[in-house]
């Protein structure tokens, strides 16, 4: 069943197809350009910068067609940790302890510092540095626009923004308010040429609310780009840092001096084009609690010279592959490697992540947080909102 159906003159998408509604074509044009540039260029979250830039540019119009949209946008995000001067996970203080707010220890360790740490955050510090450089090159089309006009589009866009088919960022105006369920979803959106639909996807019962899965964010990845989590999340993981796993890789090998070694093994990783690896419990282990890019990954940084030449450098990344799920001695042999190396990152590096609290400390931390909030008026719950989302960030993961 349709329950909207949104032409497609009524989104704001980079790259777009047609230009939204009342948007000029030369702006339309200028931002192309400078969506391909940053893209060429390999900037962060390019399209979701130039869509981010395209609603503060139609917010500070004053005869936008999306004028009544962008009017019904809240007016702060005080629940995204990301937007704060001083972010709580920076606090000079990490030992001072206030049961009313998100202090530093409860980030201590998760995949929120590790994020907030790669700069990705469009909304952030480091989003905002590029979209001052892209408007720079706008020309006489783009208004004076000031750093918090620039950060609320930012992160209107990056907590409401849905991912366009065939590449690219969409923000779409009615569908961004449904909200997300990671595993009880009934409407899904479909994106057409001409138009975009929320359908559902089961049957609804009167008064049911209507939910999407916006895709399979851990929770730290929802608190971080959107100001939100979901309790249970059932694809909370724990994220790692190619550092850590380099880190991990290089106690396997003896015979090198230190400084070659990790020479030669950054290079690696910037030739397999390292990301952090998202760990999980699930099975079967090889393959799904660990991805299978991560192995390959740790099974480039295992192998010796003669292997990566053999494999990588003639072969490519194909190759690496095929050498872990082979059915040999071999194949055996490295992803034995490749478990022994996660083995010593979950007790040496991991381990040492969450050691200022036990998980029985922090559930109790959570469930003292929870009890707040309901005996307090909705006004006043914003710092506990923010603790509580911490907090399952931190428990989530460490389950």
């Amino acid at each position: 069943r349709v329950l909207l159906r949104l032409p497609r003159a009524l989104a704001l998408e980079v790259p777009p197809d047609s230009g939204p509604l009342g948007v000029e074509p030369d702006f339309l044009a200028a931002l192309r350009c400078q969506a391909h540039e940053t893209l060429v260029q390999g900037v962060p979250a390019s399209s979701a910068l130039m869509v981010a830039l395209l609603v503060c540019r139609e917010r500070l119009q004053n005869d936008s067609a999306f004028a009544d949209y962008l009017d019904s946008l809240p007016t702060s995000y005080p629940t995204m940790p990301l937007l704060d001067e001083k972010p709580s996970w920076d606090a000079d203080n990490a030992e001072v302890e206030d049961e009313l707010q998100d202090s530093a220890w409860i980030y201590d360790g998760t995949a929120v510092r590790l994020l907030a740490s790669s700069g990705q955050g469009l909304a952030g510090s480091e989003g905002l540095k590029a979209m001052r450089r892209v408007s720079d090159r706008l020309g006489a089309s783009w208004p004076n626009a000031t750093d918090a006009q620039l950060r609320w589009a930012a992160a209107s866009v990056q907590s409401r923004a849905h991912a366009r088919r065939g590449g690219g960022t969409i923000l779409l105006p009615v569908a961004d308010c449904f909200n997300h369920s990671p595993s009880n979803a009934n409407c899904e959106v479909l994106q057409h040429a001409d138009a975009i639909e929320v359908v559902t996807s089961c049957e609804i019962d009167p008064g049911e609310e209507l939910l999407l899965c916006y895709g399979k964010f851990s929770n730290a990845e929802l608190l971080f780009n959107a100001g939100f989590t979901c309790w249970p999340n059932e694809h909370d993981c724990l994220m790692v840092s190619p550092t850590e796993l380099l880190a991990s890789a290089e106690e396997c090998w003896e015979g090198l001096k230190p400084e070659l070694l990790r020479q030669r093994l950054q290079q690696r990783l910037r030739h397999l084009d390292a990301s952090p690896a998202r760990l999980t419990a699930a099975m079967p282990l090889l393959g799904s609690g660990i991805p299978a890019k991560t192995i390959t990954l740790l099974s480039g940084l295992l192998i010796d010279e003669e292997q990566w030449k053999d494999l990588v450098e003639k072969g490519g990344d194909g190759e690496l592959h095929d050498a872990w799920v082979a059915d040999s001695a071999e194949g055996h042999a490295l992803r034995c490697a490749v478990l022994g190396c996660l083995l010593r990152l979950l007790r040496g590096v991991v381990g040492l992540r969450f050691k200022a609290t036990s998980m029985e400390e922090d559930a109790e931390a959570l469930k003292k947080t929870d009890a707040a909030l309901c005996a307090l008026p909705s006004g006043a719950k914003v710092a506990l909102v923010r603790r509580q989302n911490a907090l399952r960030v931190r428990l989530g993961e460490r389950q």
